[in-house]
């Protein structure tokens, strides 16, 4: 799969929840530093323990994730790894 384009990643920040209360030049800025990636089934995205450097959002897809609460799946629109950058605590 290709990158998004710049405008592509503009739409589909305006649509996710996290953002939804940003301003038009925030999604801009946020679009301008946004970095995509496509990982294959079964892909780790990142390693517990590790510092949490990045939030990630799913524009496909859906990915499984290991909590110490117990498995959840983020999909589409949906952001994680939010909690563990705004803390600051290890993945």
């Amino acid at each position: 799969m290709s990158e998004l384009a710049q405008i592509e990643k503009v739409v589909f920040l305006q649509s996710a929840d996290l953002f939804a209360h940003c301003k038009a030049e925030q999604i801009l800025h946020l679009a301008s530093i946004a970095t995509d990636r496509v990982y294959t089934e079964g892909e780790t995205v990142y390693v517990p323990n590790q510092p949490a450097t990045e939030l990630h959002c799913v524009v496909r897809g859906r990915v499984q994730l290991n909590d110490p609460g117990g498995e959840t799946q983020a999909g589409p629109l949906q952001a994680f790894g939010v909690h563990d950058v705004l803390t600051g605590r290890l993945r």
